[in-house]
C-alpha cells in the first residue's frame, strides 16, 4: 500500500466502519503479527501462503456471524 500499511490503516478502518469486518491479507501471518493486527481492529489474518482455502474459510465463518 503506498501511503500507510495495514496495521496502520486498520485503526482509521475500524473507527469509521466498526461494525464491518476487517480480513488483513499478508505474508507475515505469525502469532506474533496476528496478535499486533487484532490488537489494531483486524478482525482475521489470512497469510497469503494458504490464501484461497483460508480466505474463503474465514470469509464465510465472518459472514455466518
Amino acid at each position: 500500500m503506498p501511503v500507510m500499511n495495514g496495521l496502520e490503516a486498520a485503526p482509521l478502518l475500524r473507527k469509521r466502519l466498526p461494525q464491518i469486518p476487517i480480513i488483513m491479507f499478508t505474508m507475515f501471518a505469525n502469532e506474533i503479527f496476528t496478535e499486533m493486527a487484532v490488537a489494531a481492529g483486524v478482525t482475521a489474518v489470512v497469510s497469503k501462503e494458504n490464501a484461497a482455502r483460508e480466505l474463503l474459510s474465514k470469509t464465510r465463518a465472518l459472514l455466518n456471524n
